[in-house]
């Protein structure tokens, strides 16, 4: 199957936007697998204009609705591996970065650890 992700820089980042408020659908698991086995490979893609080859080297995913958030925190949690971040939203528009090491803010600064995550106490309350 062909799968188009939203946006691919020159720098081989694969990144999908989603505005669901729920889990993510079996389709979209599947995507995510499909993305995820790319990382490594090589894939064309036009920017600016031209045509080029990038190399994969990171998927992430960015859930804007805090809602889609808290309902796929714990799969996040689970995919969480080398090359794979996700981008969370709070109802305030506040961005936070997941990714292998630990939660960030923006600025690179840490947030949290891991466990964020799966603490839905923690979470809840920043989200909202």
């Amino acid at each position: 199957m062909t799968r188009f992700p939203d946006l691919v820089d020159i720098h081989g980042s694969l990144q999908d936007i989603k505005h669901i408020e729920g889990a993510l659908s079996q389709r979209e698991l599947d995507q995510f697998g499909d993305y995820v086995d790319m990382i490594g490979t090589r894939m064309s893609v036009e920017i600016n204009g031209t045509p080029q080859t990038v190399q994969v080297q990171t998927v992430r995913y960015a859930f804007l609705n805090p809602d889609g958030v808290s309902a796929n925190a714990a799969w996040m949690h689970r995919n969480l591996r080398a090359g794979v971040a996700f981008e969370i939203f709070n109802q305030q528009g506040d961005r936070l970065i997941v990714n292998s090491v630990g939660v960030f803010r923006p600025d690179g600064t840490q947030f949290a650890n891991l466990d964020f995550l799966i603490y839905s106490t923690q979470l809840n309350a920043w989200l909202r």
